[in-house]
């Protein structure tokens, strides 16, 4: 596949790329803090000299970031040392993700802090900075709080069921970026194949505030179009029309467009980032899911997103050891299940056309003094990926996991609308779920997850789904949970089978384990997995499926690869029957 201008190997973000960074991924000096006495003792003034090191960006659970201690520590500390020999630019700090509340001090003077676990986030650092060696701490608290967004990470003393070990402190990459005063902070491109335009939602520096932002787009090296705006407010928003023929995207033919953003002063170049969009516009229309205007039928795969030895961090050729397996299977798209990936794997993704979802990591308790916590997190996720042309829906809740009693409780009903809304008002382009599996509340799809192993009984289960649905308003969405709760139903939704299969290999419960009885080989999950999509298929109901899963992960042995990425199911053979 062809890289857009904007991709450089080892850069985090191609979405979003300068020249004048630096990486502080690598070693740090780490402690855990126990006894939580950092704070009261300013470690962030002089850090202790007994010290461990890991390995920056891997959690300290993980193989790979040299701890591999996955026992629970609720405090952890970090220090890295950097050089800088000019402050005449802003310096920016940026940190991918840090799992869950993080502060972070520059030569003993507060930066600033950040809740959540998901998103990513940055500090201007120059009122801290000094000439010379700088000095960076940060420290991190994480709990097993229930409450909290932490999808698949375990909220009880150890793994259990499909839940895993914490993911704790810093997990995403964490690097410098030199600019000018006047500088684009972010950058919301969004490609309407409708209304043939590029919508563009900029956030500047103050300093910028009365100069000009540029636009230049490109397709292939050709260019496509220009466009000069006065920059009024720190929120610059404006369209672009898109000169005709329209170049779209879709997972057989992922077209990007490079883009060129400046901020300038008369001939003076101030700023220039580096990006790309694609366009892909989902739909629905009688039923049926459409990407510009085109009828697809989605053929995706359940990924937990852990890989080896780095656990919740993917490498780059981590991501593509995962697209190209699922490409060359016949897959068009991927469930990234209960986390958020690193922005690299959302532009390989766009590059490769690979379609995906993007799911809000669930908490497992409901309260609702956290409303306001998980909404300010729901929403700097969305505004990171919106993006992404390979994006097409947005997730709330999961098997009404953290709104255990959704069916009935108004209270938890509300918070699953509420999130629905907050995703269609940042955007109204995508398909937003509710609550995928069961008890939606309003939803653009309706999914629905079933791990009946037979083709006879999902047949029986789903007979005449569509004709409930349309003159009852509900339905099963398997043996024991309805397709909405109680008060909300069928408005004619599009119907995606969202998880399914879950075949484990001849394994044992003390090893491991699959939804159901263990197949006999591979032949024997073959068998049982086209016996289980021809049901899906000849229903007639459903606009497409997702299996679980991609790979096995610790105690789920469930995957169409090991956790370790050899191959269990030859992609070939998936071809053959999807």
């Amino acid at each position: 596949m062809n890289d857009t201008k904007s991709y450089r190997p080892g850069h985090p973000n191609p979405r979003f790329f300068r020249p004048d960074w630096q990486t502080l991924n690598g070693a740090w000096d780490f402690l855990f803090d126990d006894a939580d006495i950092g704070i009261a003792k300013k470690f962030y003034e002089s850090f202790p000299t007994s010290t461990l090191l890991i390995n920056v960006p891997y959690a300290y659970e993980s193989d790979k970031s040299g701890i591999i201690d996955k026992s629970e520590h609720n405090v952890m500390w970090y220090r890295k040392s950097f050089e800088c020999l000019t402050k005449q630019n802003i310096l920016i700090l940026h940190i991918e993700r840090s799992d869950y509340h993080t502060i972070v001090w520059l030569n003993g003077m507060l930066v600033g802090e950040h809740t959540g676990g998901y998103d990513e986030f940055s500090f201007e650092v120059n009122a801290q900075l000094r000439i010379g060696n700088n000095e960076l701490v940060i420290r991190v608290f994480d709990s097993k709080d229930p409450r909290q967004l932490r999808g698949k990470q375990t909220w009880k003393e150890k793994p259990f069921e499909c839940f895993y070990h914490g993911t704790s402190g810093i997990y995403g990459d964490v690097w410098l970026e030199s600019v000018n005063p006047s500088y684009l902070k972010s950058i919301e491109t969004r490609a309407s194949f409708t209304d043939q335009k590029l919508f563009v939602k900029g956030l500047v520096s103050q300093q910028s505030i009365g100069k000009n932002l540029t636009i230049h787009a490109s397709f292939k090296g050709t260019p496509s179009f220009t466009k000069k705006v006065a920059i009024a407010n720190e929120e610059p928003s404006f369209a672009v029309d898109i000169t005709l023929p329209m170049h779209l995207w879709s997972p057989e033919t992922p077209h990007l467009y490079d883009l060129v953003f400046t901020i300038e002063e008369g001939d003076k170049e101030l700023d220039c980032v580096l990006s790309y969009f694609g366009i892909n516009s989902p739909s629905k229309r009688n039923q049926k899911i459409l990407l510009n205007d085109e009828t697809i039928y989605l053929k995706f795969v359940l990924d937990q997103g852990y890989f080896p030895g780095g656990d919740l961090t993917g490498t780059c050729d981590d991501f593509m050891t995962d697209i190209s397996y699922l490409k060359t299977a016949g897959f068009n798209g991927v469930r990234k299940h209960e986390k958020v990936e690193g922005s690299l794997f959302y532009y390989l993704a766009d590059r490769d056309g690979l379609l995906n979802w993007l799911e809000l990591p669930s908490p497992h308790k409901f309260d609702p003094s956290m409303r306001d916590v998980i909404t300010a997190q729901w929403r700097r996720i969305i505004a990171q990926h919106i993006s992404h042309p390979s994006l097409m829906a947005y997730v709330c809740y999961n098997e009404s996991w953290g709104v255990h009693d959704i069916k009935t409780a108004v209270e938890q009903q509300l918070m699953s609308t509420h999130l629905y809304q907050e995703a269609k008002r940042l955007d109204p382009s995508r398909f937003v779920i509710s609550n995928d599996g069961w008890e939606h509340t309003i939803s653009d799809l309706l999914t629905v997850h079933n791990y009946q192993e037979s083709k006879q009984d999902l047949l029986a289960t789903y007979q005449d789904l569509r004709h409930r649905l349309t003159t009852t308003g509900n339905a099963k969405a398997n043996a024991n949970r309805m397709c909405y709760a109680d008060g909300f139903k069928y408005r004619g939704e599009p119907i995606v089978f969202s998880e399914f299969a879950g075949i484990a290999i001849d394994t044992s419960t003390d090893e491991g384990w699959g939804y159901g009885k263990p197949a006999n080989g591979v032949s024997g999950f073959m068998k049982k997995l086209q016996g289980q999509i021809e049901a899906i298929n000849e229903n007639g109901s459903f606009v497409g499926y997702c299996i679980t899963q991609l790979s096995d992960v610790y105690q789920e042995t469930n995957g169409l690869l090991t956790q370790d990425r050899k191959i269990k199911i030859k992609p070939e053979q998936l071809k053959r029957i999807l």
